[in-house]
């Protein structure tokens, strides 16, 4: 903390000093003037906490110094020192946010204490005044998350948004009752190009509140609020612009607020702009013709724009799906070869570039189409749902420049199979290695019945496919292992004449003696004892 005292006697000042245990307070810096003055330039620089002043000075007094205070630093505490036992002073003194009033000559334990009471004050009230600050902040952030999440249950359940009626009021001064039209435009978000995913890839919250801010700053222009922008709740990667005035000029709207994005982030963001709609029932009609008019534009367009709602053009389109390029590309997947499956995939964009319209409903069924397969292929090869194609096929690929990019999906898709590929292939080549472990771990706990069961949760594999791979590798199914292993350990047992044939039995791994016996003999065509006679 700091003090300053301000008083045109020296001694005073230095009394004052003398007489204050300033290290007791956390007090460390003292700084002296010896006028008003001089003091309000010290104040507006060291920003002091405590503040101790004389009433009667040359240039500046302590009246005006009182005033000044009061306005420019409120939250210090101020200590007038004066001579004068005058009441007009005194009232003045507590009117200006004195904290109080001490007569010269100065009562040492009445400066302390007062001191320590305004340093008290001082504290308490900081602590207040730092709890209300962060609780704006918390607000701050908590508020436009309240409101999308209002407007987000609203765009799908219309009646919601009258509970929300005095609230909304106050927050954008707009009275549902006087309502009567609405539209809903959607900003592609995931359209933007990947320049700008990677600028805001350490915080993309910051991305959406840039956009959304730029969108809420042109609905909000003038003297009345005609709409609000809003991050969904509903779909990732999606910003809706819900309107309510101006409804007839809001293509201008919208594109005015695309110029504005496109200034400021430096790329282009697609726009769907749904019909004019009854308020308040029809805003969900209106946000999936916005929807749709994103959805189902065509992605090979080079410029991006405001896209008007259409019925015609809500069309499946082409028909073409993986069809004669699933069994080429399982295959060179397969091979774990890069040229084959470039080459597979090649063949496949050669198709797709022969496609004279791409929507992104098309896109979309193409990626969970390749996601469907690739799963199967995964379950086929390696018996395991654990492998998965990489999220980068899954995003639109849209190039630097902020457009659709055939040659880039190409690349991505490329790149996702071989990975793929390789996930198969370390698969297999692990599962081969894990073989012999089960077979160890079988070898070293075969004294006790091991199920197929606690291997596979041992080993964080399938049943199915350990079975398949340790009859690939051992030629027998495991329950003959396991019985071959005990077989042969009970062979060895037999050599040794102290033990009897329970004892054996118990040893490798049975309880029934006779049925001991009986799997002997069948695998080597003589009984435990018997053999134990020829051995002798």
């Amino acid at each position: 903390m700091k003090a300053i005292i301000v008083d045109d006697e020296k001694h005073v000042r230095e009394a004052i000093k003398l007489l204050v245990p300033w290290a007791t307070f956390g007090i460390t810096t003292i700084l002296e003037a010896a006028d008003g003055q001089e003091a309000i330039s010290a104040i507006n620089e060291m920003c002091p906490e405590l503040i101790f002043t004389d009433m009667m000075m040359p240039v500046t007094g302590g009246k005006e110094l009182l005033t000044w205070i009061q306005t420019h630093s409120p939250t210090s505490k101020t200590i007038v020192i004066s001579g004068y036992d005058d009441y007009p002073l005194v009232r003045h003194t507590m009117q200006h946010g004195g904290f109080d009033y001490i007569l010269k000559p100065i009562d040492p334990e009445q400066l302390t204490n007062t001191v320590g009471n305004a340093v008290t004050s001082w504290r308490e009230e900081d602590a207040e005044r730092k709890r209300k600050a962060m609780q704006n902040i918390e607000m701050n952030v908590i508020k436009p998350v309240y409101w999308d999440k209002v407007f987000s249950e609203f765009i799908m359940h219309p009646h919601t948004l009258q509970k929300h009626t005095s609230a909304m009021q106050q927050e954008f001064g707009v009275k549902l009752d006087e309502l009567t039209e609405c539209q809903v435009a959607v900003l592609a978000v995931d359209t933007l190009s990947q320049a700008i995913w990677r600028k805001f890839a350490a915080n993309r919250e910051l991305l959406f509140f840039t956009i959304t801010n730029v969108c809420n700053e042109i609905v909000g222009q003038g003297r009345e609020r005609f709409g609000v922008a809003f991050r969904s709740f509903n779909r990732e990667n999606e910003i809706v612009l819900l309107l309510w005035q101006s409804l007839q000029v809001t293509p201008t709207h919208t594109a005015h607020i695309q110029h504005v994005l496109s200034t400021t982030l430096r790329d282009q963001c697609e726009i769907g702009l749904g019909g004019i709609k009854k308020f308040p029932l029809g805003v969900t009609d209106s946000y999936n013709e916005a929807r749709c008019a994103l959805r189902y534009r065509n992605l090979l367009e080079a410029e991006a724009g405001v896209h008007l709602f259409r019925k015609e053009q809500i069309v499946i389109g082409t028909e073409m799906g993986w069809g004669a390029h699933e069994e080429p590309i399982r295959l060179s997947v397969l091979s774990s070869q890069p040229k084959q499956i470039e080459a597979a995939v090649m063949q496949w964009m050669d198709t797709v570039h022969k496609q004279p319209t791409i929507t992104q409903e098309q896109f979309d069924r193409w990626r969970q189409a390749l996601r469907v397969l690739t799963s199967r292929w995964g379950k086929e090869l390696v018996d395991s749902t654990e492998i998965e194609l990489p999220e980068d096929v899954i995003t639109l690929p849209i190039d630097n420049s902020g457009h659709f990019s055939i040659d880039l999906w190409q690349e991505q898709l490329t790149d996702a199979l071989i990975r793929f590929s390789n996930q198969i292939a370390g698969y297999r080549h692990k599962g081969s290695h894990v073989v012999y472990d089960i077979a160890k771990y079988i070898e070293v706990n075969a004294h006790r019945d091991v199920s197929l069961q606690e291997i596979s949760h041992h080993f964080f594999m399938s049943r199915e496919y350990i079975s398949r791979k340790f009859k690939q590798y051992f030629n027998e199914n495991m329950t003959d292992y396991i019985s071959r292993i005990r077989m042969e350990r009970a062979k060895m047992l037999l050599l040794n004449p102290a033990l009897r044939m329970t004892q054996i039995a118990e040893m490798v791994g049975y309880q029934d003696e006779k049925y001991f016996s009986k799997v002997f003999k069948k695998m080597y065509g003589v009984s435990p004892n018997e053999y134990r006679k020829q051995q002798a």
